[in-house]
């Protein structure tokens, strides 16, 4: 192989992406596009970029999937013998404790629930144990803040959760055909609960309101205070609906007009649900 040839290779390979994108291909074949881009958090620019400077170790196949030169499979075994030869002795080794990554995960997700909606759900295929753990968590706050508050309803949420989940799967997987699993919709249910915990808290407030008795015969400070509220809630199921139609399309990889229509259609189902339930109960009585 000539100088020119090898110098090449030693500058393509001098960068710790480069190096991986490499190892990637070596090791686990054929790779497209897209592929590469979620493998490494990589804008299209930065990867555009990196394969550029790869031009001399790596081409396309007939599916535009990046598979090795013969360059870059010498450039793979320089990298591999390059790593036996200063990988570090075989002594005992101290390992520290550090708090497992799916909580670090767990946290971060939960985090983006309330601050940043809009990545809420953008790692959940690759990281489901975590956001498992959020939603649990958020159920927990709910069904915690329901008994504090109310515990009779306790019965009618459930019912609300699994009715909603049930529908809206069967509504996504009929209607448009998608892939998304019952755990998945179930997942994103769960997590976009968590708006219900602070609306708790405001009915507890209203109703609290409602009983103290009144100072003065204009409601000068009552109704100012009820209409905030009433803004607030509705605010709140707004940011339900909006976790709900993100999750069905980042998790259950619909596009956006598809989870528009399913959270709209399963929204108007729950309604529905609650109008027919509250004349029952109205009938018994």
């Amino acid at each position: 192989m000539s100088q020119d040839r090898f110098e090449a290779i030693f500058s393509a390979l001098d960068n710790d992406v480069r190096r991986s994108i490499v190892l990637l291909l070596a090791e686990s074949g054929p790779q497209s596009y897209t592929t590469l881009l979620k493998k490494f958090n990589l804008k299209t620019g930065s990867l555009n970029h990196h394969l550029k400077k790869l031009v001399q170790l790596v081409e396309q196949d007939e599916q535009n999937r990046y598979i090795l030169k013969k360059e870059g499979q010498i450039a793979y075994m320089l990298l591999k013998n390059a790593k036996e030869l200063v990988a570090a002795p075989s002594l005992p080794e101290v390992k520290r404790r550090e708090i497992p990554k799916i909580f670090k995960n767990y946290l971060t997700y939960l985090f983006r629930l309330v601050f940043n909606p809009v990545h809420a759900f953008d790692e959940a295929d690759e990281n489901f144990g975590a956001y498992t753990l959020s939603a649990i968590t958020v159920l927990l706050a709910l069904f915690g803040s329901v008994i504090v508050t109310n515990r009779s309803i306790l019965p009618n949420l459930s019912i609300q959760l699994i009715a909603f989940t049930i529908f809206a799967y069967i509504f996504q997987r009929l209607v448009y055909h998608s892939k998304g699993s019952v755990k998945s919709v179930g997942l994103v249910v769960a997590m976009a609960s968590l708006p219900y915990i602070p609306l708790n808290a405001i009915s507890l407030l209203d109703i609290g309101f409602g009983e103290l008795p009144s100072l003065i015969e204009i409601p000068f400070i009552e109704e100012p205070l009820r209409i905030g509220l009433t803004q607030l809630s509705s605010l709140l199921f707004i940011w339900r609906f909006a976790l709900l139609f993100l999750g069905m399309r980042d998790f259950c990889r619909l596009t956006s007009v598809q989870s528009f229509m399913v959270v709209f259609t399963s929204t108007f189902f729950e309604s529905l649900m609650f109008v027919i339930m509250g004349g029952i109960q109205i009938f018994q009585f």
